[in-house]
């Protein structure tokens, strides 16, 4: 079985969804399609296809998620990465829904106590956000740091969700 694409209409504009045999292997915000229709074919030996029917129950997770409803995303995550990078996702997927973490907590859960730029630079390459959720990390004065997608971006999920920051 191969990896199949999906395009979420979302507030943020359009997020890039690709899932293989083992669950979703990316998500892209405001993505082009091009670059991303060469990433997945790069990870995954194939071009990706086109099957929305494939994403019915992420496509209502999301509809809930932007409607300002808790939503626990069901679909199984299948991220390649190094073992640090997945320790730090795994932090990263237990932050609650309105709550915020610094990347420290991220670090030290991640068992790189010390490590708060590195798991910033991890959380900067996760494959998956909003699925896992690395707009909850802040910096550890409660400012709201960086984001791959833009900080507007993550100020407006952080919003969604009715998380206090900076």
């Amino acid at each position: 079985m191969g990896s199949f694409y999906f395009i979420y209409d979302s507030p943020l504009g359009e997020l890039l969804i690709a899932i293989g045999p083992r669950g979703v292997t990316d998500l892209l915000i405001r993505a082009d399609l091009k670059t991303f229709l060469e990433r997945v074919r790069s990870q995954s030996g194939a071009a990706p296809l086109f099957d929305p029917a494939r994403f019915t129950l992420l496509k209502s997770e999301f509809d809930g998620y932007f409607r300002g409803e808790p939503v626990s995303f069901s679909q199984k995550l299948d991220l390649s990465g190094s073992p640090f990078e997945r320790r730090v996702w795994q932090a990263i997927l237990d932050i609650p829904r309105g709550q915020t973490r610094s990347y420290a907590w991220v670090a030290q859960r991640a068992g790189s106590p010390g490590g708060a730029r590195a798991a910033g630079g991890a959380a900067g390459r996760n494959p998956v956000p909003i699925i896992c959720p690395c707009h909850r990390v802040v910096k550890a004065d409660g400012s709201i740091g960086g984001y791959t997608g833009g900080l507007d971006i993550k100020s407006r999920l952080l919003m969604i969700e009715g998380a206090e920051f900076r």
